[in-house]
């Protein structure tokens, strides 16, 4: 995706197409985006292996993420108008919020965050199943980085150069970017990005046989 940064020609004519989208985000309609990379990543660690894993982040950290964020918006009776719009990114997704896991198993994370829910109270329950949408992002990598970067509140950061990049180029949106010494030495740093927040990372061991990785000792990314 780098060369739809480049000044040229091309480029300039491409980028006079993209559609600025207005935003409705107001104290009751919050914006957040994620991107979740994937895309070629799976060819990539097949070929190179663990030099690449450290991109490779379960599902199960988005959804953790997820969880602990759409509670703290749900918490009380004042916040039954408050409409939250989730904007899924991720290369290879299927529909709104369908995305493939490490293993390579699809996932919806729409249906993966209810049954996450039910240690919660009934009022936030009940608010994040109704009043709770996720969207699929623009399949346009320039597109996307553009709603990114001026259409969201929220951005929840891959393990990714476009993620970083974001966080570069782009003031608005909040960023959540889960970092450990591991994704910093691996040039992914936000600690010089003011609206960048660090959140701690919890790690697993995984096996991916799909990936020609299947001794289990695969240390990935599963919780923030």
């Amino acid at each position: 995706y780098r060369h739809l940064f480049e000044l040229n020609d091309k480029n300039i004519t491409r980028r006079s197409i993209i559609h600025r989208k207005a935003t409705a985000s107001t104290a009751n309609v919050i914006n957040i985006a994620v991107h979740i990379r994937r895309g070629d990543l799976f060819q990539f660690i097949s070929k190179w292996g663990n030099s690449a894993t450290h991109r490779l982040v379960p599902v199960s950290a988005y959804t953790s993420l997820l969880k602990q964020l759409l509670t703290k918006l749900f918490v009380s009776g004042d916040d039954v108008n408050r409409k939250i719009r989730v904007t899924v990114h991720c290369e290879g997704m299927i529909g709104n919020a369908t995305v493939s896991d490490v293993d390579g198993t699809m996932i919806d994370l729409q249906q993966e965050m209810i049954g996450l829910l039910d240690n919660n109270s009934n009022h936030t329950k009940a608010m994040i199943h109704n009043n709770v949408a996720f969207l699929a992002g623009d399949e346009d990598p320039l597109q996307a980085f553009d709603d990114i970067c001026y259409s969201s509140n929220i951005f929840i950061a891959g393990v990714s150069s476009f993620s970083h990049l974001v966080g570069v180029l782009c003031p608005k949106p909040i960023i959540l970017a889960m970092q450990d010494l591991l994704v910093k030495i691996a040039k992914y740093s936000y600690d010089y990005i003011p609206n960048a927040i660090m959140l701690d990372v919890t790690r697993g061991n995984y096996s991916l046989p799909h990936l020609g990785l299947d001794s289990g000792d695969v240390e990935l990314i599963n919780g923030a």
